[in-house]
């Protein structure tokens, strides 16, 4: 048959551990696993299975079932193995030549549309794999090569060069320029973002992440200091602030301590410029957020705005 090793990897990929939602709008519904039943796509295939003759109805089940065992297969070897027996299937169970030439036509265009094609060829922007809670894009709009994300991670550089575009299923999650959690941040809340300048981005450059549970309590409460280590002028905040000297009449903030609720700190006024995420404790000096100075225009609560 001639398929080549990226479509029985495209095919393993579309089997294995297939989660599905519904999604109406901007909304997504909880992500469920299902174990049974055939994607959408291979289903029709099945179905001809049945409605076909017989001839055909045996090499499709068998082609079929060749498909799925490729999918629970993750032995290199193993799969050479299956795709050798996958280029020998123009003979059906009972060893017979398959003579049919309309549906040696038919076969035909399958394989060479496979093999026309790159598994990046694929659009594989709806398929959130088990457990994701983040999925990293190289290209923009959930095209290209992606990594689907649900723990901290303090280096993502080997399983992707760029990223363009992302999305967020579950949680709050600040991702980093450079590993170790270091750089740029950007803090996202479950969303789609088809290009990095959806999320403020400097770049295409996202080095590690760190997931946070959303925030179940009601208050919000931070207090604020001229200078580090919690000294000299200090006003306390339980909204959102988008300009830090009209109500502080500084623009320095030195330290802080966050009391209650996750909050977002802003380089300039009305929520712009380089962001840092803030959680409760407390920060003695502006490095201790990741600042690179202490020039601060804006902050608001880090909630489902």
């Amino acid at each position: 048959m001639g398929v080549d090793k990226s479509t029985i990897s495209w095919i393993t990929a579309f089997l294995t551990d297939r989660p599905q939602f519904v999604r109406l709008g901007s909304s997504l519904s909880e992500v469920v696993v299902n174990g049974t039943g055939a994607p959408q796509g291979l289903s029709s295939l099945c179905f001809c299975s049945h409605c076909t003759p017989r001839t055909f109805s045996a090499y499709l089940s068998l082609a079929i079932c060749h498909f799925a065992v490729a999918g629970c297969i993750r032995d290199e070897q193993e799969s050479e193995y299956r795709e050798n027996e996958l280029q020998g299937m123009k003979y059906h169970s009972d060893g017979e030549e398959i003579q049919n030439v309309e549906v040696i036509e038919m076969l035909s265009v399958c394989v060479q549309f496979f093999n026309d094609r790159r598994v990046e060829d694929f659009d594989c922007s709806t398929c959130s794999p088990r457990g994701a809670n983040i999925i990293f894009y190289e290209d923009r709009n959930f095209h290209g090569r992606h990594y689907a994300c649900s723990t901290d991670c303090a280096d993502l550089s080997p399983y992707f060069s760029r990223c363009n575009s992302i999305r967020v299923e579950s949680d709050w999650w600040v991702v980093y320029e450079r590993p170790n959690y270091m750089g740029y941040q950007y803090v996202l809340r479950r969303g789609e973002y088809p290009d990095y300048q959806r999320w403020m981005g400097f770049n295409d450059c996202v080095r590690s992440c760190r997931s946070y549970p959303y925030y179940r309590g009601g208050n919000y409460r931070m207090r604020i200091y001229e200078r580090p280590d919690f000294e000299g002028q200090m006003m306390e905040f339980m909204e959102d602030c988008p300009s830090v000297y009209d109500r502080f009449r500084y623009r320095d903030v030195h330290s802080c301590q966050v009391k209650d609720g996750y909050w977002i700190f802003y380089e300039h006024p009305n929520y712009r410029g380089r962001q840092y995420f803030l959680r409760p404790g407390e920060y003695k000096k502006y490095s201790d957020w990741g600042g690179y100075n202490s020039m601060i225009g804006s902050f608001r609560r880090m909630r489902n705005f």
